[in-house]
C-alpha cells in the first residue's frame, strides 16, 4: 500500500535493503531483535549459521561475507562455507520476495549496501 500510495503522489521510494546498524547490539540495539539472528529465527542455529547471537560491532560480521566473490567467503574452509551458503539461501529468499513485490513498480530505488564498510563483494553480490 505504502508504495502504491507513494506512486500514485509521483513519490520515489528507497529501500534500504542491507544496512550496518541491524547487524549489531549498539545503541540501535537491531540485531537482538532481528530475525537473522539464530536466536529468533527457525531455520538455522548458531553453530548451523555461523551467526553469533551478539555482536558488539558490525565489522567482521559473518552475515555480509558470505557471498561468491567476497574476500573471507572464497578464502573459507569448506564446512565454514556451508555454512555461510546455508544464510546466503535465506538472503536469497527474502531479495526474491522483496523484488517480487517492489518490481511490479516504477517508483522504487534500491540501496543495497549502505555504510556496511564491508568489501564491494557483498554489495556487487546484491546488486547483480
Amino acid at each position: 500500500m505504502f508504495i502504491t500510495e507513494a506512486r500514485k503522489r509521483n513519490i520515489i521510494v528507497q529501500i534500504e535493503v542491507w544496512d550496518r546498524f541491524d547487524l549489531f547490539d549498539g545503541s540501535w540495539g537491531y540485531w537482538p531483535v532481528s530475525p537473522w539472528n539464530p536466536k529468533n529465527n527457525i531455520n538455522y542455529t548458531t553453530e548451523l549459521s555461523g551467526l553469533a547471537k551478539s555482536y558488539r560491532s558490525f565489522s567482521d560480521h559473518s552475515f555480509i561475507q558470505g557471498v561468491p566473490g567476497h574476500p573471507k567467503y572464497e578464502n573459507a574452509s569448506g564446512p565454514r562455507k556451508q555454512k555461510y551458503d546455508l544464510v546466503q539461501s535465506f538472503q536469497d529468499k527474502f531479495i526474491d520476495k522483496l523484488l517480487s513485490i517492489t518490481l511490479d513498480y516504477n517508483n522504487v530505488l534500491y540501496c543495497m549496501n549502505n555504510e556496511t564498510h564491508e568489501d564491494p563483494a557483498w554489495g556487487q553480490y546484491w546488486m547483480n
